[in-house]
């Protein structure tokens, strides 16, 4: 730790300038959410599909029952740096007002469509804003300068859940 993504040579060359803006990201930390952390027991779910029509809609009439067993999830906290590359001030403003607009502080993230699937919400928070660093190791050239901005984020780990056919 931490694990920093590092992009590709230019044209597979040293002697060739990367072209910019771009973005890199660095993982700062993955650590287990100690307070949101439940038993690994199972919770149990009965969920009935409903009858389609031959024209396609669907009728209160249950076609199958299924039972569903879940297993809670581990939580854990993931907090990771989006890194902005740029070679100029404009370039800079324009990706930092962008993207901080979309925080305020936080957005919410949905990760599955699936009805059972209680990981499938996910909020995303900008914590902290660095308008300059040169704490990324960059090489030789100057003219790039970097922009940091610091994210966190739940994750959820779980096995997967076990579905039989009651009917």
């Amino acid at each position: 730790f931490p694990v920093t993504i590092q992009y590709p040579l230019a044209q597979m060359s040293e002697n060739i300038l990367n072209s910019a803006p771009f973005m890199t990201i660095s993982i700062k930390s993955w650590n287990m959410d100690r307070p949101n952390v439940y038993s690994p027991t199972t919770l149990d779910t009965v969920v009935g599909t409903n009858k389609q029509n031959e024209d396609g809609s669907f009728s209160k009439e249950l076609s199958k029952i299924h039972h569903v067993q879940r297993f809670n999830p581990v939580p854990w906290v993931l907090e990771f740096d989006l890194n902005i590359w740029t070679t100029n001030l404009q370039n800079k403003m324009e990706l930092l007002e962008q993207i901080g607009s979309i925080f305020n502080p936080a957005i919410q993230l949905q990760l599955s469509t699936n009805p059972l699937d209680w990981t499938s919400l996910s909020n995303l928070e900008l914590i902290n804003t660095e308008f300059s660093t040169r704490s990324v190791p960059q090489g030789q050239d100057t003219e790039l300068d970097i922009a940091k901005m610091t994210f966190r984020t739940s994750v959820y780990l779980s096995i997967p859940a076990i579905s039989s056919s009651v009917s």
